[in-house]
């Protein structure tokens, strides 16, 4: 004799013992289940906050490698806001330490051997990206903490 797709069902259940069925039944491996994990922004998050953190370790590489070139009058240093995490590279002075603004810059690599020159600006031009590539990854992070109507 033919069971009905519904009598199937039923006895499918009962089979199961109304553990995966019944939303009232406690279940201990349910306990720490948290369902605002699966909202669908999880990886895209860990995603993002990687690249902040790759774009954070070459800053800092790039500033090491300017603290190594011999005789240098100024140095790359990562400038970093408590409040909000955002992470900048800026120019230093060695002598009295202060930040030296984007304008002078070009004088002071011109003013360098021709060799040195060129480096500093290819290491300028790493500090815009940087910067840059910084901004745009804290916005797409921002961006993923609102949550969409």
């Amino acid at each position: 004799m033919k069971q009905s797709v519904r009598d199937m069902a039923q006895n499918l259940t009962e089979r199961r013992g109304n553990g995966a069925t019944d939303p009232g039944v406690n279940q201990a491996c349910q306990q720490g289940a948290d369902i605002k994990a699966f909202t669908g922004r999880g990886r895209a998050r860990v995603r993002r906050n990687a690249e902040l953190d790759r774009i954070h370790v070459a800053m800092d590489q790039l500033a090491a490698l300017t603290l190594q070139v011999p005789g240098r009058g100024f140095y790359l240093i990562v400038h970093r806001r408590s409040s909000t995490g955002q992470h900048a590279l800026r120019w230093r002075s060695i002598a009295g330490g202060r930040h030296l603004p984007w304008a002078s810059m070009p004088a002071l690599f011109d003013a360098q051997l021709p060799a040195l020159a060129t480096w500093y600006r290819t290491a300028q031009a790493r500090v815009e990206e940087l910067n840059r590539a910084e901004s745009l990854a804290r916005l797409a992070l921002r961006q993923l903490a609102v949550k969409p109507r």
